[in-house]
């Protein structure tokens, strides 16, 4: 049964909330199915799978969509940043690249990233969120995401691997 993160854990008022389905069961976009099918395909023996596993031309089909989340731990928390973003993510959000989510996102909108980030991370466990899109006015714009950990020795989180898919949320199935 789907979980419900509701207004961020850091109390973002007035944004949607984060759903996050851990069963992984269902997925409504092809892209985030196809992503969660390759990740768990890299798993061997239950071990998580490295950054190094992840060959791009199996990716192809949901290529558009993968982004790579770095994080270093901080003495006051986990700075997260994009290591890559695809073309679907920079479309609605712009560029990120290589930049820290305080560098492109305004504070509310990074606290809820970091929302999507931090159960994930924390329990080395993948997950689909699903939620409306709460930044620059685009809450027209329905998301869901796969949000995966990657894995340096198998079992701590050293990376996340994401494949974002967005749509309009009247039309159900044209993807942004």
């Amino acid at each position: 049964m789907p979980s419900i993160v509701s207004r961020s854990l850091r109390a973002n008022l007035g944004t949607p909330p984060l759903v996050f389905d851990w069963s992984l069961d269902f997925f409504e976009r092809e892209q985030t199915a196809l992503a969660c099918a390759y990740w768990q395909s890299l798993r061997k023996n239950e071990l998580l799978p490295a950054r190094s596993d992840l060959v791009p031309s199996e990716m192809r089909k949901f290529m558009a969509h993968v982004g790579l989340i770095e994080f270093q731990e901080r003495g006051c928390g986990v700075e997260y940043s994009i290591r890559l973003a695809g073309s679907q993510w920079e479309a609605v959000f712009g560029s990120m690249k290589g930049r820290t989510l305080r560098e492109f996102l305004p504070p509310d909108i990074e606290a809820r990233w970091r929302d999507a980030f931090e159960p994930v991370r924390i329990q080395a466990r993948p997950a689909r969120v699903t939620t409306q899109i709460a930044f620059a006015s685009k809450r027209w714009l329905d998301s869901e995401m796969f949000i995966a950990p990657l894995s340096d020795d198998g079992l701590n989180v050293s990376m996340l691997l994401m494949c974002f898919a967005s749509w309009k949320r009247d039309s159900g199935r044209t993807a942004i």
